[in-house]
């Protein structure tokens, strides 16, 4: 009874056109109100301002902000053009252009979402003047979006290691933010050249025309400025996180008694 309450509310609320956060926020409204009576509300208020006061969880927004900033500054689209001079000459470099500043983009916005929609729009018009299909545009780079969610900083891991500090027990190594970061690195680098890799047989409809090597040394040598700016914001949103509040999630020793 407790699931027809929740998924049948959800589900009417998506029918008469409620946006997706308000309906689950009303389907668990209505199914902590059936279950619990309007009792069970009452520690709703500082449930929520828990979560909100978490130092660790201020990273989120951030991040996001940061990932703002680059587009609307024009770094975002600087950083296509980087990608594009060094890597433009090569077969499918157009594909790679776009692996490649999903990469970039998403190692300072956290997340995937985000990556597309600041970088999509730019990315899908050119993939689909060089040749390639609508549909094969916009699933390369909403594959290579992902990568902010594996690639560090992601806001999964964060989120991840929050809940699991809190649901740590005794004896249970803790798992802290930056061991997540440190151990998505691996896996985002596979997976660029997985993406690659498969970009390689996509089919084009024509024939790009290709630029010299040194014509396109030339065009990153120009750009490199771009890099300069992008390096600057990647570290600055890095390095200015407070130690136990963004790097680790788990709770301190001396904080426990």
């Amino acid at each position: 009874m407790i699931e027809l309450v929740l998924f049948g509310t959800f589900l009417v609320c998506l029918f008469v056109g409620v946006p997706v956060s308000v309906a689950m926020g009303l389907s668990a409204f209505a199914t902590i109100t059936f279950t619990g009576g309007v009792k069970a509300l009452a520690p709703a208020s500082s449930i929520l301002y828990a979560g909100l006061a978490s130092e660790t969880l201020l990273a989120i927004p951030f991040f996001i902000l940061a990932g703002v900033i680059m587009e609307l500054t024009g770094i975002s689209r600087r950083l296509i053009e980087f990608a594009d001079a060094c890597f433009g000459h090569l077969k499918n470099g157009i594909a790679l252009t776009a692996i490649l500043t999903a990469l970039l983009f998403s190692s300072i916005s956290g997340s995937g979402p985000a990556t597309v929609a600041a970088i999509g729009g730019i990315l899908i018009p050119a993939l689909v003047k060089h040749g390639y299909s609508k549909r094969h545009s916009a699933a390369l780079v909403a594959t290579s979006g992902e990568l902010g969610i594996i690639l560090p900083p992601s806001i999964a891991y964060i989120v991840f290691a929050v809940v699991a500090a809190d649901y740590a027990g005794p004896g249970v190594d803790r798992v802290t933010i930056g061991r997540l970061f440190m151990a998505g690195v691996v896996p985002g680098l596979i997976l660029v050249v997985v993406l690659y890799f498969i970009a390689l047989f996509l089919p084009r409809d024509l024939a790009t025309a290709k630029a010299s090597a040194a014509k396109h040394l030339d065009k990153a040598l120009g750009k490199s400025n771009n890099l300069a700016q992008f390096a600057t914001a990647n570290g600055a949103a890095k390095s200015a996180k407070p130690e136990g509040s963004v790097l680790t999630a788990a709770p301190r020793d001396d904080a426990s008694g």
